[in-house]
């Protein structure tokens, strides 16, 4: 019973292992592997070494493989500061609840066609914000541009 427990907890500690090994970052853009058998992820989180423009891929290698990327995260890059403009690729089709609340600098945001889905708050408190192009929006969040010009 103890052999039992004990392969049951290797395992355990190997799968956490693993699970932690899928992330991975790319030019200051933190993705999480969605699936690796349609080689799909989803943007996470960015570093604090982005300032100014922001680009989203649709695309990213890793490991040698081309994946897609299919959204962005809930609080991607809730309250920065450092980015004023963001854009999105053609492929991405949503961007998730807050992920860019309260980024008061953030000024101009130009979201491919293929995003339709934009989560609540997310951008909510970006005083800063002038210029949203976007024609694919079908789905929005309760006050995703709350508090905006």
């Amino acid at each position: 019973m103890k052999t039992k427990t004990l392969l049951i907890a290797v395992l355990a500690l190997l799968c956490s292992t693993m699970t932690k090994a899928q992330d991975f970052e790319v030019d200051g853009i933190r993705y999480d592997i969605i699936s690796f058998t349609e080689l799909t992820v989803k943007a996470s989180s960015i570093s604090e070494t982005i300032v100014g423009d922001l680009a989203i891929p649709s695309k990213v290698e890793f490991s040698g493989k081309i994946l897609k990327v299919l959204e962005v995260s809930d609080d991607f890059a809730s309250s920065n500061l450092s980015i004023s403009s963001l854009s999105v690729d053609d492929g991405i089709i949503s961007i998730g609840a807050r992920a860019f609340k309260n980024c008061a600098n953030l000024a101009t945001v130009d979201i491919a066609h293929s995003v339709t889905c934009l989560g609540e708050e997310c951008f909510y408190g970006c005083s800063a914000l002038d210029s949203f192009c976007n024609s694919g929006i079908v789905t929005m969040g309760v006050n995703s541009f709350a508090e905006c010009k």
